[in-house]
């Protein structure tokens, strides 16, 4: 005779979905997943995939609206932006400019502010070597960190420090460049 509410019902396990021991080990170096326990690393590479772009492939596209961050596992990218330059004596241009070129072997990540704001890009972003990257979708990440608040704190709080330091070396270029044009201006 069976108890009431034990129908012979299966268990229920809660199963851990494996992945590459590999994956892990790269994603525990990457800075914005400092301070993560295994179980947070292990959800945070549940709800990511891997694309693969060839020489030339752009990843993302200034101006495009962004719903989307990457982790360059491998190969090396280059992040450009859209300049107006003069081409010829009254005529200008938009000129693409590589500001810097990133590699997996860094750690390197990409597009973070997707995770922040729904806007447009503000670099473009080009596959120069065949290049492997994780994908996290802005609303798995807020799914995610709904689930756990802690976690989500640690990797927002770790993305705010990058762009903060993004923000105040471009604010020391901008002062340079300034300083240089007014001394070019003064000639």
């Amino acid at each position: 005779m069976l108890k009431k509410g034990n129908r012979d019902q299966p268990e229920k396990k809660e199963t851990k979905q494996k992945f590459p021991v590999g994956d892990l080990a790269f994603l525990k170096e990457v800075s914005i997943f400092a301070d993560l326990s295994e179980a947070q690393l292990h959800k945070m590479r549940s709800i990511m995939r891997k694309e693969q772009f060839n020489p030339g492939s752009v990843v993302v596209r200034e101006g495009d609206v962004g719903d989307a961050m990457y982790i360059l596992e491998e190969g090396t990218v280059d992040i450009s932006k859209t300049l107006m330059l003069r081409v010829g004596r009254h005529d200008f241009g938009q000129r693409e400019k590589t500001m810097a070129r990133l590699s997996g072997e860094h750690h390197a990540f990409l597009g973070e502010m997707a995770m922040l704001e729904k806007d447009g890009r503000s670099a473009t972003v080009r596959a120069v070597t065949r290049c492997c990257l994780f994908v996290i979708e802005r609303a798995d990440f807020e799914r995610v960190c709904e689930e756990d608040p802690l976690m989500g704190y640690r990797i927002v709080t770790n993305i705010a420090r990058t762009v903060s330091k993004r923000l105040r070396t471009t604010n020391q270029d901008v002062l340079k460049l300034t300083t240089a044009l007014s001394m070019a201006l003064k000639r």
